[in-house]
């Protein structure tokens, strides 16, 4: 997340002011254009564009010569090797956006994969022990302002509390086991912003392999009919492929 939070963040962060659906929104058209332009200067456009037209003609004659076999056989050939020298074309472009493109889907999968934790609502923590180890174990020198059972067993290699807050923070949840103590953040606000729902413990002799919290799944469109169950991943798709499609057109895009 330190990277995401150094390189990303002052330039995307602002947007999830707006609310997750906006700031997706503002993303995807920005990754449109960003690939379009690319795509643009990065491909011969001329040879893109006759290459769309020789398929379509293609394509046309196919249909008029349905019957004879023969001909529709050499038409295939024919338009399986434009389609092969248009991916050569469209593979360059690609190459430079590759990158920048896996970079901001990392960002947006560590900011918009979940919702924010906000007073009265309950959130789960979860030790995650290594295996064999049983027991109980507690959460120590909590701050106030927390409801929550102090002890929890340790049961198929899981430690699970229910956890409300009381007012906005971030608090520090400390687990402890035998001599050890084991901690992680919670922020409970108003605003659209949570910790990383994983927190690892990789130290050698460590018994407690992470501590989790069960926030819950972010549905930019919740409420909406037959797309409210949809992810921020789903919802950039649909918006991106809506936005290409536009901007495409617009600025003639082959």
């Amino acid at each position: 997340m330190g990277f995401y939070e150094t390189v990303f963040s002052p330039v995307l962060g602002p947007l999830l002011r707006l609310g997750p659906f906006w700031a997706i929104f503002i993303i995807s058209l920005f990754l449109a254009f960003l690939t379009t332009i690319i795509h643009k200067y990065a491909t011969d456009q001329k040879r893109m564009k006759e290459l769309k037209e020789e398929m379509k003609e293609h394509q046309r004659l196919m249909k008029e010569n349905k019957h004879d076999i023969s001909k529709v056989s050499e038409l295939q050939k024919e338009t399986m090797k434009r389609s092969m020298e248009q991916m050569k074309h469209s593979f360059k472009a690609m190459i430079y956006t590759f990158i920048p493109l896996i970079l901001i889907f990392g960002w947006m999968n560590v900011y918009l994969s979940y919702e924010p934790v906000m007073v009265g609502e309950e959130i789960t923590l979860t030790a995650n022990f290594l295996e064999g180890i049983t027991g109980e174990t507690e959460l120590v020198s909590v701050p106030a302002g927390l409801t929550f059972e102090k002890t929890a067993k340790i049961e198929a290699g899981k430690a699970i509390w229910r956890i409300k807050a009381e007012k906005e923070g971030n608090y520090l949840l400390n687990v402890g086991y035998k001599d050890k103590t084991f901690s992680r953040e919670l922020l409970i606000t108003s605003e659209f912003k949570y910790f990383p729902q994983l927190q690892e413990f990789k130290e050698k002799g460590s018994e407690v392999k992470s501590l989790a919290l069960g926030y819950n799944k972010l549905r930019p469109l919740n409420g909406i009919p037959w797309i409210g169950g949809l992810s921020w991943f789903w919802l950039y798709v649909l918006l991106s492929i809506g936005f290409s499609m536009l901007l495409r057109k617009a600025m003639k895009v082959y």
